[in-house]
């Protein structure tokens, strides 16, 4: 098994390649992870991680609240973009509502005297 070398800032991104894969073997269980790797011959290396059952089961317990907590992530991010976009949209058609400028929805209080 050769040696991985860790060059740069942490924290390090491993960009993943294809689905991580779990097995269970000798009582312990064997994560796979396919990654990037630009400077290897076949552009990717299998990266393996032997947990014990211990850990499996606590990272296990992590995986599915991470898992809902990114995917609301994602539908802010979605939503933010898809904004952004109606206003670019609106911007270069020259005109505006109510929700990107809301003092034009309201009456306007008059001026102080």
């Amino acid at each position: 098994m050769g040696a991985i070398v860790f060059e740069g800032k942490l924290p390090y991104e491993l960009i993943s390649q294809r689905p991580p894969k779990a097995v269970a073997e000798d009582g312990s269980v064997t994560l796979t992870l396919p990654v990037l790797v630009p400077d290897a011959p076949a552009q990717s290396v299998e990266i393996q991680v032997i947990l014990t059952l211990q850990h499996a089961a606590d990272l296990a317990a992590q995986l599915q609240p991470a898992l809902e907590l990114a995917k609301a992530q994602n539908r802010k991010i979605d939503s933010q973009v898809d904004r952004s976009d109606e206003r670019d949209a609106v911007s270069r058609s020259g005109t505006s509502t109510a929700a990107e400028n809301p003092r034009s929805a309201r009456v306007q209080d008059p001026p102080y005297e």
